[in-house]
């Protein structure tokens, strides 16, 4: 039961991770095309 938590816990922190980085992807890409916008 020990490693089916860790596993557990280990899936659901690399989930946060990736939603995390997927997140500041997109931020990014939406003040590029802003900045894009502003300059056109």
């Amino acid at each position: 039961t020990i490693r089916i938590t860790f596993s557990v816990q280990s899936y659901t922190g690399l989930i946060f991770f990736v939603v995390t980085v997927l997140s500041l992807i997109i931020i990014m890409f939406v003040i590029t095309i802003k900045r894009i916008k502003e300059v056109k």
